[in-house]
């Protein structure tokens, strides 16, 4: 968390405000953020889940553009001005950049097909110089850096707190495409992302996670995207 914080302030030069939400971790975070006053911070009693806890900090935030950003994640120098000129139409409801992990592979390029929800364009693929240089139209973004706007709560809402953890990025964007509002992929915005990184879990628990958020995003939006019957 550390080094996302110190990325956050190195390469932010707009207004912002920070909003960290614990969700009971174990892992010393806790220490360190107290008594930190460059932050607003809400410590939960107990792991409430991603969507939950992404739900408390867009709640206590006021500014317009919401970015959900994963602890795990290093900005760049640059990265929030093209999500920001690219939000402020009326009809784009969320943004995401372009997400690479240490080695230089891919691990966020949005997805285009429905056939293919799950899995990001080009995963751990090389991120190589033309492939992904310009804005793109998109289903969903990879939700370590997600951008939405606050304007739009009253329609879109916030994240379904079902999901405990995964698909509520993909949820989310969806009910945005269907009620006729775009999501945009813009490559110019770089950041970093250890895909994993953040769960705090073993594979295992991780897998239990993703097949129980998986059974309830079919039941939820089966008949109402192509994917699903």
């Amino acid at each position: 968390m550390s080094d996302c914080l110190t990325a956050l302030h190195r390469y932010t030069p707009q207004p912002y405000q920070i909003i960290v939400v614990d969700n009971a971790s174990s892992d010393g975070s806790v220490s360190y953020l107290q008594g930190r006053g460059d932050i607003e911070t809400i410590f939960n009693l107990e792991n409430r889940g991603y969507a939950a806890a992404c739900n408390q900090g867009i709640r206590r935030g006021v500014n317009p553009y919401i970015v959900l950003l994963n602890p795990d994640v290093k900005v760049t120098k640059g990265w929030l001005e093209p999500l920001l000129a690219t939000a402020r139409p009326s009809e784009v409801a969320v943004v995401g950049p372009k997400m690479i992990n240490s080695q230089g592979l891919l691990v966020g390029a949005g997805v285009t097909n429905w056939d293919e929800l799950t899995r990001p364009r080009f995963w751990l693929q090389p991120d190589r110089p033309g492939r992904l240089n310009k804005p793109e139209e998109c289903i969903t973004v990879g939700g370590a850096c997600y951008l939405i706007k606050r304007a739009l709560l009253p329609v879109l809402g916030c994240f379904d707190e079902r999901y405990f953890l995964y698909f509520e990025e993909t949820d989310y964007s969806i009910n945005a495409v269907l009620k006729g509002y775009k999501v945009i992929f813009n490559p110019l915005s770089v950041v970093y992302h250890e895909v994993g990184g953040s769960s705090g879990e073993d594979h295992n628990k991780r897998l239990v996670y993703f097949q129980k958020s998986q059974r309830c995003f079919v039941q939820k939006w089966a008949g109402c995207i192509p994917c699903l019957p």
